[in-house]
């Protein structure tokens, strides 16, 4: 072992390697795998849920502080030592055993089925983005660790489409339907820019910042495409009864008005557009050029400002927030798929 792999190995580290278990087998994300899957379950039967989540959102902190940290002495890749990814992924993963009353072999059963799924996501690296990820010749600690978010992601949705069907969740795939309708006028608001060809208002915003692409044609577009979308769904009779729905599981109650549905409309249309711009802008301060695919970022970059920007409203939950993430981002793949097919944009994702 070199001296800077050595060095690497130091207190500040070893959260890097979870105090040695990444050193110790052969089979290291596999084994960090089986220690997290045992620490979720302690887990899941002393701590609540909230409590869960901020051991999570925690960990992704120390995560990516430990691994940047310890690249700097063993170099900038993903070393197999290197395990607190596979803590962080399932531990995601484990997230699906709050969302159902399980008994105790119940509880064992489907977390050994997660802890499978998770390392099949994981090794066989075939499922986009996290395929794409993985070849970043940039191993940086946030990219270290995203493609285990992005496995971690799959696995918790899978089993709770698993617990669904079983009817451990009493959740029929309306829910889904519901999550989609929540995500369109957003996701028309994220394609519009591209399909907006006059010549009015296309200076771009700030080019230094978010790239001579990001024009006030496009942003000012984007958020009127996202109002009208969702003024349409409810006059269709479809959102009123999704914000019903929603409100119920809250225990919220906001009166469903003109006003409220162009809020919304805006709010929508509003995050989805600034959510391009935060990434076009983070995209720029890695020296990015514009065009080129920001994975899974050029995916998801709508569908966060969207969720942070209503969130007021919907007051969404961890599912709906996994699965608005997880649908959005394919709806978006499959759509820039088919723009480009159709040579309305000239870059693939």
């Amino acid at each position: 072992m070199s001296d800077k792999i050595k060095k690497s190995f130091s207190i500040i580290n070893m959260f890097a390697h979870l105090f040695g278990v990444g050193k110790i087998s052969s089979f290291p994300g596999t084994l960090a795998s089986i220690v997290t899957a045992f620490f979720v379950l302690l887990s899941f039967i002393f701590l609540n849920k909230e409590t869960y989540i901020l051991i999570l959102i925690l960990s992704i902190l120390i995560g990516v502080f430990s691994i940047r940290h310890t690249q700097k002495n063993a170099g900038q890749k993903d070393w197999g030592w290197i395990v607190i990814d596979e803590w962080i992924g399932m531990w995601i993963a484990g997230l699906f055993l709050f969302e159902a009353n399980l008994l105790f072999n119940e509880v064992l059963l489907y977390l050994f089925v997660a802890l499978v799924l998770f390392r099949i996501f994981d090794i066989s690296k075939k499922v986009p983005p996290i395929s794409t990820i993985n070849k970043y010749q940039n191993q940086t600690s946030m990219n270290v660790i995203l493609d285990d978010v992005v496995a971690g992601l799959y696995t918790y949705a899978l089993m709770v489409v698993i617990l669904i069907f079983s009817k451990k969740i009493a959740l029929d795939f309306n829910f889904f339907i519901n999550i989609l309708l929540i995500l369109l006028p957003a996701m028309i608001a994220n394609m519009t820019p591209v399909l907006l060809k006059f010549s009015w208002l296309q200076s771009p915003i700030n080019e230094k910042l978010f790239g001579k692409n990001k024009t006030w044609r496009g942003f000012i577009g984007a958020i009127l495409a996202g109002t009208l979308a969702t003024f349409i769904l409810y006059k269709i009779g479809w959102l009123d009864t999704i914000i019903l729905s929603i409100q119920d599981s809250t225990n919220t109650t906001l009166a469903i008005s003109t006003e409220y549905i162009l809020m919304t409309g805006f709010l929508l249309g509003f995050g989805a557009i600034f959510g391009d711009l935060i990434k076009s802008f983070f995209k720029r301060k890695n020296n990015i050029p514009s065009g080129e695919s920001f994975v899974p970022w050029d995916q998801i970059d709508f569908v966060i400002g969207a969720i942070v920007f209503t969130y007021p409203i919907f007051k969404y939950g961890i599912m709906e927030i996994i699965f608005m993430l997880i649908l959005g981002a394919g709806i978006s793949a499959l759509s820039h798929r088919l723009a480009y097919i159709l040579r309305l944009i000239n870059t693939k994702q």
